[in-house]
């Protein structure tokens, strides 16, 4: 399992899945969390522009869920 965000020890494959509106990512976390699932980064403002978390399968993959912010 990682560690820590951004842990590429495991082994694992870092997933991407940008949703179309930044609204959505918070309101997919919510969801997550209702389901009891492994989220290893809480709906974070990234200085690149975009709004991510992060989710850890048992297997050490990373899904990064996150939307590009409006400039």
């Amino acid at each position: 399992m990682p560690a820590f965000p951004f842990d590429d020890s495991t082994g694992g494959v870092w997933m991407s899945w940008f949703l179309e509106r930044v609204d959505d990512v918070d309101a997919l976390h919510a969801r997550a969390v209702e389901l009891g699932y492994d989220v290893s980064m809480e709906p974070t403002d990234e200085p690149w522009g975009v709004r991510e978390f992060h989710l850890r399968h048992p297997d050490g993959h990373t899904f990064r869920i996150g939307c590009h912010k409006a400039r």
